[in-house]
C-alpha cells in the first residue's frame, strides 16, 4: 500500500505543472478536508485550490471545486472567499462549483 502524502506535499502538487498529480491531489485533500481542513488551509490549500479552478484541466478545476465545497462545509468558508474563491467558481460555472458555491453561502 502506497504511503499516504502529507498535506504539504498534496498542496506543492496541486501548485504543480503536471495535470495528472494535481487531479489525484486535490481528490486527496478533498477526502482529507473533512478532518484536516484547518491543515489544508494553514499548508496553503485554499489559494492552490482556487488558483487549480483557474488554470488546471478540466479534470483538475472539477476537483478543485470539490475539494473546496468540502473545505467550505467544514468551516473555511471565510478563506476561501478571501482567496477569491466565489470568482473562481463562479467562472467554472459547472455542477461541482455550483455545490461548492452553496456550501459557501450557508
Amino acid at each position: 500500500m502506497p504511503k499516504e502524502l502529507s498535506i504539504t506535499d498534496l498542496v506543492a502538487r496541486v501548485d504543480g505543472d503536471d495535470t495528472t498529480k494535481q487531479v489525484a491531489a486535490a481528490e486527496r485533500l478533498c477526502a482529507r478536508a473533512a478532518h484536516e481542513c484547518m491543515a489544508i488551509r494553514d499548508a496553503g490549500g485554499i489559494k492552490a485550490l482556487v488558483n487549480l479552478t483557474r488554470k488546471g484541466s478540466p479534470k483538475g478545476r472539477e476537483e478543485a471545486a470539490r475539494a473546496l465545497g468540502s473545505l467550505a462545509e467544514n468551516g473555511a468558508s471565510s478563506k476561501i472567499v478571501e482567496a477569491g474563491g466565489i470568482g473562481a467558481l463562479l467562472d467554472l460555472a459547472s455542477p461541482s462549483a455550483a455545490l461548492a458555491l452553496g456550501s459557501l453561502a450557508e
